[in-house]
């Protein structure tokens, strides 16, 4: 079996030789070499430079810048001046691309890669590119638990553990200082340039309004960014309670209090049901004595018509008095 070489491709005749056969019959192959696509060299000399064979069939050079949007990460598709130079190392010529881009802080890393189908072949080089210091902002952990950035004013027990976190965004990484006022003067705290602030035991010496600066240089000039937050003292529970000490209550009371409120509550019910009660049987009595209404008596005169005779037998009996009661 022989491994074929660069040199070894180009167009092959295979014929067959056949005695009393003058036109024997042949067939023709074209032997190429496949080649993946490869980068292999991704630099940044004030331009950013990739070295990269395409391979076989060739692929596609496509450059990719990775910005910072928020806190998204978004992919930006550039094209760069590509040309094409002898190798030793490959077959085919290697591609050469040059990428003129101006970049930001928001800029997170540069690639290069050459695609060919499902075959990938990428480097990425991250950029480090100087910004000053911005968006200092001031965390704190007091007694465990954690305070928003955003919070101005804070207040710890006496005694808490206190931690200042102070974080900012600069190229290259800012330094930190604390202070606090103090007589009307800042008054540096020794952090050695750590971002953290820890006060074992807050106190009133230790309270008051606290300042953290973060700066760094770029191009020869410092940049500074500041952010401020009060810390008050507040006193606990059992140091304002301590005059009146508390008095511990016998299972003995608790018990006398628990029959004490039963019988109130009897006797108040039942005395609720009395009343109840007399006042149905007033009703009733009042309903007993109601007097009868007297009879009305009814006078209905009869007019008698005249008769010319003056026998009582022929007066019909309607003519008579009636009295209806």
């Amino acid at each position: 079996m022989i491994i074929p070489t660069c040199t070894d491709e180009g167009l092959y005749r295979c014929s067959v030789t056949v005695p009393g056969v003058t036109n024997p019959p042949t067939a023709l192959v074209n032997v190429t070499l496949l080649e993946n696509p490869e980068v292999f060299s991704l630099t940044q000399l004030g331009e950013f430079r990739c070295m990269a064979a395409l391979g076989n069939p060739a692929g596609r050079l496509q450059w990719v810048m990775v910005r910072r949007k928020g806190n998204r990460l978004r992919n930006i598709t550039m094209g760069g001046m590509t040309s094409q130079q002898e190798s030793s190392n490959y077959c085919y010529p290697v591609s050469k691309s040059i990428l003129h881009v101006d970049v930001t802080g928001n800029d997170e890393k540069i690639i290069c890669k050459v695609t060919r189908g499902t075959t990938t072949s990428s480097r990425e080089l991250a950029i480090s590119v100087p910004f000053p210091v911005r968006n200092v902002k001031i965390f704190s952990n007091i007694g465990g638990k954690e305070m928003a950035y955003w919070v101005k004013d804070m207040a710890a027990y006496s005694g808490d553990a206190v931690i200042l976190n102070c974080s900012a965004k600069g190229r290259p990484a800012p330094d930190y200082t604390w202070r606090l006022w103090r007589e009307n003067a800042w008054v540096t705290m020794n952090t050695s340039g750590r971002s953290a602030l820890v006060i074992d035991g807050i106190s009133k010496n230790t309270s008051g309004k606290y300042s953290c600066t973060a700066e760094n240089r770029v191009g020869g000039a410092v940049h500074s960014h500041s952010k401020e937050i009060y810390l008050s003292v507040k006193g606990r529970l059992e140091d304002v309670t301590h005059a009146t000490p508390k008095t511990k209550t016998s299972p003995h009371t608790i018990i006398m209090i628990i029959i004490f409120v039963g019988v109130v509550v009897v006797v108040t019910t039942v005395g609720v049901c009395v009343l109840i009660y007399c006042t149905m049987i007033k009703r009733r009595a009042k309903r007993r004595r109601k007097p009868i209404s007297s009879v009305e008596l009814e006078y209905q005169p009869v007019v008698r018509r005249p008769s010319r005779r003056f026998s009582s037998d022929l007066v019909p009996p309607r003519a008579r008095d009636d009295f209806r009661i």
